[in-house]
C-alpha cells in the first residue's frame, strides 16, 4: 500500500475492468460493493489495510437511495470489511 500508515480514510466501491472495457471508463463503477462481476479482492484489500494497522474511516462511495438501499449498502460493506478478520487469520 503506497500511503501505508499515512492513510486516514478509505472509500469503498466496486469496479469491473470487463465492464469498463465493454462500455467505457465510467461503466466499470456501475456495480454494488461485493458484486461477483467486480474485480475487488476484498480479502487482499483488507489484508493490506491490516498490514499497515489501518483502523480509520471507511465510507461507501456509491449512489444513495432510500432506507432499503442504505441497509443493503451497510450489509455489503460489513461483508467486505469482515474480510479483514478472515485475511488476518489466514
Amino acid at each position: 500500500m503506497t500511503l501505508g500508515k499515512r492513510t486516514k480514510k478509505t472509500d469503498i466501491k466496486e469496479f469491473s475492468r470487463r465492464l469498463m472495457n465493454a462500455k467505457g471508463p465510467g461503466a466499470g463503477f456501475n456495480l454494488k460493493i461485493g458484486d461477483r462481476e467486480g474485480d475487488c479482492d476484498w480479502r487482499a484489500i483488507m489484508a493490506v489495510l491490516e498490514a499497515v494497522s489501518y483502523h480509520g474511516w471507511a465510507m461507501a462511495e456509491v449512489p444513495g437511495g432510500g432506507a432499503e438501499e442504505f441497509k443493503d449498502i451497510s450489509r455489503r460493506m460489513d461483508r467486505a470489511i469482515s474480510s479483514r478478520a478472515v485475511a488476518a487469520s489466514s
